[in-house]
């Protein structure tokens, strides 16, 4: 059994992924997850559910709703938009 180095891939659909990837496929710069921006869209109920999901005040690609990969929140055209983040999965 060997150990994964879980911050430079994802495993299954990256939940799990607590890495440092602050960018997504198209090379567009994340959203920090406690950016104002995101109040409306986007709101953990409870400081150990953020941290539970990897959330916080940083950019970094998570997947928290348990979507397909790790992605993130971006500003695409003047408006709020997400798309998925350029982390490599570790294989099966």
């Amino acid at each position: 059994y060997s150990e994964v180095p879980s911050h430079r891939c994802y495993l299954g659909n990256g939940t799990e992924y607590r890495g440092t990837v602050k960018t997504t496929i198209s090379g567009h710069r994340c959203l920090p997850w406690n950016s104002d921006l995101l109040y409306q869209e986007f709101h953990v109920n409870s400081v150990e559910k953020a941290i539970l999901l990897g959330l916080g005040p940083f950019s970094y690609c998570r997947n928290p709703d348990e979507d397909e990969k790790p992605w993130c929140y971006i500003m695409k055209d003047n408006s709020l938009s997400w798309e998925y983040c350029n982390v490599p999965s570790c294989g099966t």
